[in-house]
């Protein structure tokens, strides 16, 4: 197991312990059928808003609102 998952793992126990409920891990990211990414973890809060989860080596994780 790699370190970024491992991170990854720690991440999510994070965001579980401050109410999110992590929803998927890896999901792929498409346009117009054509994969263009890919986010760590995709979580939901209490109102049901829905977050994707990136991070990386050298970068903060962000937490950012789906639309």
């Amino acid at each position: 197991m790699s370190s970024g998952v491992r991170f990854e793992d720690y991440v999510a126990e994070l965001l579980s312990r401050l109410g999110f409920r992590v929803m998927d891990r890896r999901v792929k990211v498409t346009s117009n059928g054509v994969e263009v990414g890919e986010v760590d973890l995709v979580v939901e809060d209490e109102c049901g808003n829905r977050y994707s989860v990136e991070g990386g080596c050298y970068t903060n994780w962000r937490l950012r609102r789906n639309r």
